[in-house]
């Protein structure tokens, strides 16, 4: 059974266009944009907003049930591998195959009402059941993917409210809905945590006829598809299975509420990836069944007549309101749409941060680097020494870089950049906020505040209880060009020339009453938007002048796009701009192919090392393409030289191919144990890769002085006798500079399924986004440690030698620390499973955990390799 979470993060990955594995991260920092590479998210589940799937809420799906096994040893840890949906009092509706485990038992506990099953946060709005009865279809079979639907009885009747409520039926065998929703739970992969929360994500319903030619006759489909399997699929996403026995749905408007109807049953999937849908048990096949079998067991009020709109009237009192509700009201009861509030009583981003003393506030835009408006930088003429972030840490200020151009008490060029002294302490799934950079904002921001808590809460009725507290409240203001722009009178005089590019003008036309919001000053204006493969927090503004909250008047912001070219001269003096460039593979060329450099410019795809176009050049074109391989580019056609200069063996360029031609039955046929031969015991030390037939490569720490015997690969137990060791003459022991060597074996390796050779990675401009750190484990198994690229500039930071650009800075996503191995070896694999070696960890006596590692950067080597390994 894959997990649901995993099936959303590949649709979400193949959504965007581009794989992560196929993202390229440059090994040099020219622009601000790039916030979406340096803190790129690997799926973690702790996550701020989640970046594949969309996270549910109480009400929503009030049906979703949990299937769980009790663990017999100790009686009380519940496994929960099956989801499921109430669909009457004491009844839930699942697939066949989740009335048996892996060891063929069956489930014996339903949890309701709990979006979080891992937290007990929300446990009050939970119910848990014991199963009396279970029926599966009669005409189920554990060996074939038909009739896959089952009912599980409960020990008593469910306590209906607005968190857990059953679903209904669909009766139709017409799917005319254009998408349909999946929920679950499930883990990021396997072996991993599960997800905290329920999930969602929004498919289409494919065609019977279509989805057979994904799912041909075999041993569990003798028969093909049949009319009661439904397919569901985003077309333009890659498919995955989800949660076994959970619902697909559908949610239906009806007495101004939402009633989540039931069209299929999650029942078999293929791998992340390859394009194939997900099949369901269609519910309009099985729904005499279902009601039959409920009857029979005892369902109390169920009746021959039941359907779909006796369904939505027996529940519709604990259903959602539409969210387009129009106001009504009327002497008994009153109909609200809250979500349109302007103001309600919530909680600032975590990037938001408090500066000094005063009613002042910026915005974490680096580990060490916060943005603000001027107005922030002195109180009474008297500089903010410190920041406090994440409620109650605080970190001195280091340095203050005011923008030229601003004079105080002025409304323009109102803006600041505050350098701290030392790295913040973040925690794990905190993201630096995105300096949004383009000038025109189409969407909607939302502003923050300070206010009481009575004045500004949403009453749905009664009278309110006085509360004087104060608490940050989130405005969702319109935005207004200078014509309509209401600005105070207070303000004017700050604003002599009147508004200018650089400023947003935002707010609401009603008043309040007064003092109900403080603006907070240089707070942001922000939204989460896509970029890349996933959802970044952005500021786009930050609040700079306003009354109440820009109720009746309206607010002024500060526009970061405006200052995007003073903020990169003081954070990255000397570089050029690359903010439009976009680097990318395109895995329709191949070497030689025609290609386009760009709209009035025709290339060629060839070595990267070929082209004579110098890289800062090539990238202020804006378009970097990758012809398939991370080497291969498209160069201007007048630009391509001759490889004849080169010093790098023709070999180590045409290893892809070579290394696709052999039949592999691993996933990593070149990693290999180095041992040494001491009284007839082999002690394994060191771990290296696989090059050629002749040569390992390892690094020049690991081995030492001494000169090991043997090497064994991963995947098999022979053992290869070694010839000689070649270390890296400039091999530097206190920084670990050219941190690498080579072993040549007595006799060559002989290729097979289980043993091969990796590739060596040439680019020398670009990393993958995202790579594995391979640890041996055992003689025969090895564990991987996802890992992506960050600038050594990050690196540099908290590093105590010089990182020179032979090294590579990288860290764990999944970690506040880093920690690797003198046997970790960075590899990359790309479409055709094909290995690519990136990196080495050094040699460490111990583990020092710092937030980034330093791995020999293997492009930086390649000549040396191709002198010593030929």
């Amino acid at each position: 059974m894959r997990s649901f979470l995993a099936a959303l993060l590949c649709w979400f990955w193949a959504a965007s266009g581009q794989e992560p594995e196929q993202i390229m991260f440059p090994n040099e920092r020219t622009t601000l944009d790039d916030c979406h590479l340096r803190y790129f998210k690997l799926g973690s589940p702790s996550a701020v907003k989640p970046a594949f799937g969309l996270p549910t809420r109480f009400r929503e799906f009030a049906h979703m049930a949990a299937i769980g096994w009790t663990d017999p040893d100790d009686g009380e840890t519940i496994q929960w591998q099956c989801g499921g949906s109430l669909i009457w009092d004491n009844f839930v509706l699942t697939a066949a195959h989740c009335v048996l485990d892996a060891r063929s038992r069956a489930p014996d506990v339903v949890r309701l009402g709990d979006l979080n099953l891992y937290s007990a946060d929300d446990d009050r709005y939970a119910q848990q059941f014991a199963i009396t009865a279970i029926v599966r279809h009669p005409k189920h079979r554990f060996s074939a993917s038909y009739h896959d639907i089952a009912l599980l009885k409960l020990d008593r009747n469910v306590t209906l409210d607005e968190t857990v409520v059953p679903a209904c039926l669909w009766t139709d065998e017409e799917i005319r809905f254009r998408e349909l929703i999946a929920t679950g739970w499930g883990s990021t992969g396997f072996a991993e945590e599960h997800t905290p929360n329920l999930l969602k994500v929004l498919l289409k319903p494919m065609d019977t006829d279509r989805c057979s030619l994904f799912y041909p006759v075999s041993k569990k489909l003798h028969q093909g598809l049949q009319s009661q399997h439904l397919c569901a699929v985003d077309e333009q996403m890659d498919t995955c299975e989800g949660d076994s026995g959970g619902p697909l749905q559908v949610k239906l408007l009806h007495n101004s509420r939402m009633t989540p109807f039931l069209v299929g049953v999650i029942s078999f999937g293929s791998t992340c990836g390859v394009s194939n849908p997900g099949v369901y048990t269609r519910i309009s096949e099985y729904h005499d069944w279902i009601v039959t079998t409920m009857r029979e067991q005892g369902a109390v009020g169920i009746h021959e007549s039941y359907n779909e709109t006796l369904c939505a009237l027996r529940f519709a009192a604990y259903r959602d309101f539409d969210e387009q509700v129009i106001i009504e009201q009327t002497e008994s009861f009153t109909s609200v749409d809250s979500t349109k509030t302007r103001i309600y009583a919530g909680s600032a981003p975590q990037q938001m941060v408090k500066i000094g003393r005063d009613n002042c506030y910026g915005v974490i835009v680096d580990e060490d680097t916060v943005l603000t408006v001027a107005d922030c930088t002195s109180s009474r003429g008297v500089q903010p020494t410190f920041i406090t972030y994440l409620g109650n840490k605080t970190m001195r200020i280091s340095k203050i870089h005011v923008h030229p151009d601003f004079v105080r008490d002025s409304g323009y060029n109102n803006i600041a950049i505050l350098k701290l002294y030392d790295l913040l302490e973040l925690p794990l799934d905190f993201q630096p906020s995105c300096i949004y950079h383009k000038s025109r904002i189409e969407f909607d921001l939302k502003a923050y505040g300070n206010g009481r808590l009575d004045i500004n809460r949403f009453l749905f009725g009664g009278s309110p209880s006085i509360d004087s507290r104060e608490s940050t409240h989130v405005i969702i203001p319109k935005m207004f060009n200078e014509s309509d722009c209401i600005v105070s009178d207070r303000y004017r005089p700050r604003l002599p020339h009147g508004l200018a590019r650089e400023h947003l003008c935002l707010g609401n036309d009603v008043f309040q009453v007064p003092r109900s919001c403080d603006l907070l000053i240089g707070s942001v204006l922000d939204e989460w938007l896509g970029k890349g493969n996933n959802i970044y927090h952005h500021t786009m503004a930050l609040s700079l002048l306003g009354r109440d909250c820009g109720f009746g008047e309206h607010l002024i912001a500060t526009k970061l796009a405006s200052h995007v070219d003073w903020m990169r001269s003081v954070l990255l003096p000397g570089q050029v701009d690359s903010s439009n460039v976009v680097h990318f593979v395109d895995r329709d060329l191949r070497e030689g192919n025609s290609c386009n450099v760009d709209d009035h410019q025709q290339g060629v795809c060839v070595k990267m090392e070929r082209c004579s176009v110098p890289w800062k050049e090539h990238i202020a074109r804006g378009l970097v393409t990758f012809c398939t391989t991370s080497s291969v580019i498209c160069c201007p056609v007048e630009a391509v030289g001759r490889m004849n200069n080169s010093l790098i063996h023709p070999g180590i360029f045409n290893c892809p191919s070579s290394v696709q031609s052999i039949p592999r039955k691993t996933s990593l046929g070149s990693l290999v144990h180095i041992g040494w031969i001491e009284q007839q015991t082999i002690t394994y030390q060191c771990a290296g890769t696989i090059i050629n037939k002749f040569m390992v490569l390892t690094t020049a720490s690991c081995l030492g002085n001494t000169i090991p015997d043997v090497i064994q690969p991963i995947n098999n137990l022979t053992q290869f006798p070694i010839d000689a060791v070649l270390r890296h003459p400039s091999f530097n022991s206190t920084d670990n500079t050219n941190d690498i060597a080579l072993i040549r074996m007595i006799d060559p390796i002989s290729w097979s399924p289980t043993i091969y050779p990796a590739c060596l990675w040439t680019n020398q401009t670009h990393t993958p986004i995202v790579m594995n750190a391979a640890r041996p484990t055992g003689p025969t198994s090895f564990e991987f440690t996802l890992v992506h690229p960050m600038y050594n500039s990050d690196c540099q930071r908290t590093h105590p030698h010089r990182i020179q650009d032979s090294q590579l800075c990288t860290r764990d996503p999944n970690s506040l620390t880093t920690c690797t191995s003198s046997t970790d070896q960075l590899f990359w694999m790309d479409t055709n499973r094909v290995s690519f070696l990136i990196g080495l960890a050094p040699n460490q006596t111990e583990c020092t955990e710092r937030k980034y590692s330093i791995f020999t950067r293997i492009a930086a080597h390649l000549e040396w390799i191709s002198e010593n390994a030929s």
